[in-house]
């Protein structure tokens, strides 16, 4: 039943990429023939072409789940204008509301992982889920007094990621259904960095036990943060196929973004912070900076999920980035295009405009380096700040050198969790005392004035 449930064969997965591709080059079509005629880009949304073909994409993609399913997920959340508004609204279904296992299935991944079905193991376990994603489903369950939430892995799912991961043909159809969806809007796009990183992102979540050490490691780290929640893990009900956590009540995003501004800007304060500190305090980062990965509590709390992807740094990639960050928060010319040789960027100096150069990093900044404080996040900072190394920012001669520069490795997921959070925390229009968060994150690392005792 799986087998039918779940498409598992090359062949198969192949197929539905094909259809994308060609729903793609409508939506391409339609946004490129409106932005030719001057439209802007939220205007684009309005065409019931656009709306028709992203609601499609949406479902095929969640039927297909795994690799493909993915990188709808990772499209959806790219809010920052570069993303027609009616494709990322079709692909944030993904998120929370993916086509979900049937329950009998559910029951035999848990016998298998965990020696027994669910109604010997739990008290009560939900039949239906309340969140289904790329890879597994979430179920309520109850055990004596205690509410939990588990996870389990779709069968068949591993054979269906390895068969999209082995196959050429459909990297290459995802590939194009992504410069499709994207290219005619913003530019010239790397897809295959797309499918490298989705093809280490899913292979690595495939193991729950990853994300239970991750997901424990957070807890700890954080435990005694008034503002920052991890849920526990309950080990003696997890497994490679299953994980099983500590409930934990609070409001999901569409409810968040209807908040007042106040706990809006709470939250902002608090995402920030999570990502920022735990990246320079603790070496390690969350990769996956969705709506679907936060709860809010209306005391300003945030509660972080999913852990699946995490990203570790060593002594010497800290100081790297830390350098680059305290260069970029000095505002000297120089001390920036010092600390892009010392990362590795640049080799050198010679025949670089500065101008082209450190305009990354002053738009990068600018949340810490504008007065007064709290920064507003807007949509359209996120926009700049992606906006500055594509075609529609840059000549030729410009775009030339940026294709030239090199990346150390841990410059793009660097970069990932800094747009990527930034994108969140836009969509909530938080405002953000951004330098109290740089104070906390790099407080003690060489080179770095505090801004509290700046005049």
């Amino acid at each position: 039943m799986a087998a039918d449930w779940l498409p598992t064969g090359r062949v198969r997965r192949a197929a539905t990429p094909a259809r994308l591709i060609i729903e793609g080059a409508a939506v391409a079509a339609v946004a490129k023939a409106k932005a030719l005629r001057g439209g802007s880009l939220e205007e684009l949304a309005d065409d019931a072409r656009l709306v028709a073909a992203a609601e499609r994409i949406a479902r095929q993609l969640g039927e297909m789940k795994g690799a493909a399913m993915k990188l709808g997920q990772v499209l959806s959340f790219v809010d920052v204008g570069l993303v027609p508004q009616q494709l990322r609204g079709a692909l944030a279904a993904l998120q929370a509301d993916a086509p979900p296992m049937p329950y009998d299935l559910v029951a035999q991944v848990i016998t298998a992982e965990l020696g027994a079905p669910p109604e010997e193991l739990f008290d009560f376990f939900s039949r239906g889920p309340i969140a289904s994603a790329s890879i597994g489903q979430v179920h309520m369950a109850h055990r004596g007094e205690d509410e939990l939430v588990v996870k389990v892995q779709y069968p068949g799912i591993a054979r269906a990621v390895e068969a999209d991961l082995r196959n050429a043909a459909l990297l290459s159809m995802l590939a194009r259904v992504t410069q499709r969806l994207l290219a005619d809007l913003v530019g010239s796009i790397d897809t295959r960095a797309v499918i490298d990183e989705l093809r280490e992102r899913v292979t690595e979540e495939l193991d729950y036990r990853i994300e239970a050490r991750n997901q424990a490691e957070f807890a700890v780290l954080h435990r005694a943060d008034p503002w920052l929640g991890v849920p526990e893990v309950i080990e003696e009900l997890s497994s490679r196929r299953v994980l099983t956590s500590r409930y934990v009540d609070g409001l999901r995003w569409s409810a968040a973004k209807e908040a007042p501004q106040e706990l809006r800007d709470r939250w902002g304060q608090a995402m920030c912070r999570f990502q920022w500190v735990s990246l320079f305090r603790d070496g390690i980062t969350n990769l996956d900076p969705h709506p679907g990965n936060y709860l809010f509590h209306d005391d300003g709390r945030v509660t972080f999920l999913d852990f699946g992807a995490c990203q570790r740094y060593d002594a010497d990639q800290l100081r790297r980035l830390s350098g680059l960050a305290i260069a970029a928060m000095s505002q000297d010319d120089q001390r920036m295009l010092d600390a892009l040789v010392d990362m590795g960027i640049l080799k050198g100096l010679d025949g670089i405009d500065p101008d082209t150069m450190l305009l990354p990093m002053r738009l990068a900044i600018e949340p810490a380096t504008t007065e007064p404080q709290p920064f507003q996040f807007t949509g359209d900072f996120v926009a700049r700040q992606v906006g500055q190394v594509l075609r529609i920012r840059f000549g030729k001669e410009q775009l030339r050198i940026w294709r030239q520069l090199d990346a150390p490795p841990e410059l793009p997921m660097f970069l990932r969790i800094v747009l990527g959070t930034a994108g969140i925390v836009s969509q909530l229009g938080a405002a953000v005392h951004f330098q109290d968060v740089l104070d906390e994150a790099l407080d003690g690392y060489p080179g770095h004035q505090p801004y509290r005792i700046h005049p």
